[in-house]
Formats: structure tokens, C-alpha cells, sequence
């Protein structure tokens, strides 16, 4: 048992390991207002939309109180980096500001990168690329579209043939969650997860080729046998956390490779998506379902 811990924040996650493992002990998306306290020797996690979670039991009080000062160091020296990028981006907009005074006015507002829409866009390639919690149902195109979905969900249901047109001329990456489904997503989907990344298509799209995933059997079905399946179980919770903390209305979510929410309007045409992805981009909050 190691006598110390260490803590890195970084792209929205908190990851705790022990001594110089590798392995996080636990991961968390600090959500709105985040607060993390003890109770006895449990670390416990709560915040403005995310209720109260306990994300970790020690061996004893003192351990847990070990970890959590080690949390709230690293809160405050990610904090500390913030503003110190803060004041840098402030002075590069100053500049910006003044040379814009010459220039004439442009309509559209640019994009820094502590734009929420930027670091979401950051934060779901880098999932994407890890290979752990995606479905990626094509590859190698230009753009990219990120899809939050449940498959015991209804409306996903209806759209996943929209999906699967869409593949042809975009990338279409699945973030699978137990929005709907809850432990029945979980059965049917971590297996999916488990899967090698290049097979992983084919048995997602093989859970929509009848009206219901529960009542599926493996013999009716080319998807992996429902077991216990750790790894995906793990993916799919942090696909939930990012679901908890985007605060998405609902599945299904469509996001493109900007950070950008597309609206179910940009999908009556190809040339209306092709707009959409293509349009200047407005102020954060003017994005519409």
C-alpha cells in the first residue's frame, strides 16, 4: 500500500493514483460549483447539477483526508494555471481589440480557446483518439460529428439510419450512455466496448436490427454474448459523466467537430448540415435543438 497519492487535472478530468501507479483510482468530471469532502474515510463528490457520489473509500480517515488534501492542491494549482492563461488571453484580446478598431467590423465572433464549445471539441477528439469509449461507425473523412445515444432510446432509435447515411461523407463517432436504458444499456452496450475498436461498428449497429435490445439473445444477434465486461462498464460511466456534465438536454445529442450542438433542423438535407457545419459561429448560448 503506497503512502502517498498524486492527482492530475487535465482536459476536465480528475484522476487520483496511488503512489506511482498508473492507474487511476478513480476519475471524475468536476461538474458546476464542484465540492469534494469526506465522510469518515470516504471521499465524496457533489456539485450544482451532479448529486452527491462517493468516488472513493480509504483504508482509514487519515488516508482519505491524505487524498482529498492532495485533490484540493491540485484544484488550486490548475486554478492558478487558468488565470495565469487568463491574463495572457486578456492582453492577446487587448491587442486584438485595438487593431479591430482599424479593420471593419466582422459579424461573426471569434473563437478563443477557453471557448466552452473549443474545449468540449478538444476534450471528445481526445476521447475518441484514447479508443476506449467510442464507436467510431467511419473514419478518414474531413469532418467529424459526436453522437451521445442510448440504443433502448427511442428517437435514436428512429435516427440511427440518418446516422448511418451520414457516415459517407462524415466521420460519426458514438459516445453510447444509459441515459434511457440504465443497467439494460449497460448489459447490451459494455460488451460492445469490450470489443476490439474495429469490430465495434458492426455489433453497435446490430442492437437496432430489432424493436428491442433486452429481449435479444446472442444467438439472434452477431453482438457479443451480455457478460460482465469491466472496461466497457467503466467507459460507459464516464460517457455518463460527460453526458452529466455538458449538461445535454437529451439523447440524441449531435455535436460537431467544433464544439458546436447540431440542431435535429440541419438534418432534413445534406445541404442543410452542410450549412450548418460551415456557418460563422455565434456566441455561445445561441445554438438550438
Amino acid at each position: 500500500m503506497s503512502d502517498t497519492f498524486s492527482v492530475l487535472f487535465k482536459n476536465g478530468m480528475l484522476a487520483a493514483y496511488a503512489g506511482n501507479s498508473q492507474t487511476p483510482l478513480f476519475l471524475v468530471m468536476p461538474g458546476p460549483l464542484s465540492r469534494f469532502y469526506l465522510r469518515g474515510n470516504v471521499v465524496v463528490h457533489d456539485s450544482k447539477t451532479q448529486s452527491p457520489q462517493e468516488i472513493y473509500q480509504a483504508e482509514t480517515p487519515e488516508r482519505a483526508a491524505m487524498l482529498l488534501k492532495a485533490m484540493q492542491d491540485e484544484r488550486q494549482r490548475h486554478h492558478k494555471e487558468q488565470n495565469k492563461r487568463a491574463l495572457i488571453f486578456l492582453g492577446m484580446i487587448l491587442v486584438l481589440v485595438l487593431t479591430s478598431l482599424l479593420l471593419t467590423f466582422a459579424p461573426s465572433i471569434q473563437v478563443t480557446p477557453d471557448d466552452p464549445r473549443v474545449i468540449r471539441a478538444a476534450s471528445l477528439k481526445k476521447a475518441t483518439d484514447s479508443g476506449r469509449y467510442t464507436i467510431n461507425l467511419s473514419g478518414g473523412r474531413v469532418r467529424t460529428i459526436y453522437v451521445f445515444s442510448d440504443p433502448l432510446c427511442p428517437h435514436c432509435r428512429e435516427i440511427e439510419p440518418t446516422l448511418e447515411a451520414l457516415t459517407r461523407d462524415y466521420n460519426v463517432v458514438i459516445f453510447p450512455v444509459t441515459l434511457v436504458g440504465k443497467q439494460s444499456t449497460t448489459e447490451a452496450v459494455a460488451p460492445v466496448l469490450c470489443a476490439a475498436p474495429q469490430k465495434r461498428a458492426q455489433l453497435w449497429q446490430s442492437l437496432f436490427k430489432t424493436e428491442g435490445v433486452q429481449s435479444r439473445s446472442a444467438a439472434e444477434t452477431d453482438a457479443p454474448a451480455q457478460v460482465s465486461c469491466t472496461d466497457g462498464e467503466h467507459a460507459l460511466a464516464i460517457n455518463d459523466r460527460a453526458f452529466d456534465y455538458y449538461q445535454l438536454p437529451g439523447t440524441p445529442q449531435l455535436i460537431a467537430d467544433d464544439g458546436r450542438d447540431i440542431p435535429f433542423s440541419a438534418l432534413t438535407s445534406d445541404d442543410a448540415l452542410d450549412r450548418f457545419l460551415n456557418a460563422p459561429i455565434k456566441e455561445p448560448g445561441n445554438d438550438h435543438r
